[in-house]
């Protein structure tokens, strides 16, 4: 068995299912702005484009 490739793919997919979730987190954020500390302006944040796990 090759421990390396499995971990790889491993670590891989949960960084993936981390992204998308934090993806939605933002977004979900955005579209319902929440009165936080930071009020409007950190709801209005643009989302960044590099959320790459490579």
């Amino acid at each position: 068995m090759n421990w390396k490739k499995s971990a790889e793919a491993c670590v891989r997919t949960v960084a993936e299912i981390l992204g998308e979730a934090v993806q939605r987190i933002l977004l979900r954020r955005i579209v319902k702005p929440r009165r936080g500390v930071y009020g409007e302006r950190e709801a209005n944040l643009p989302l960044p484009n590099d959320l790459t796990w490579e």
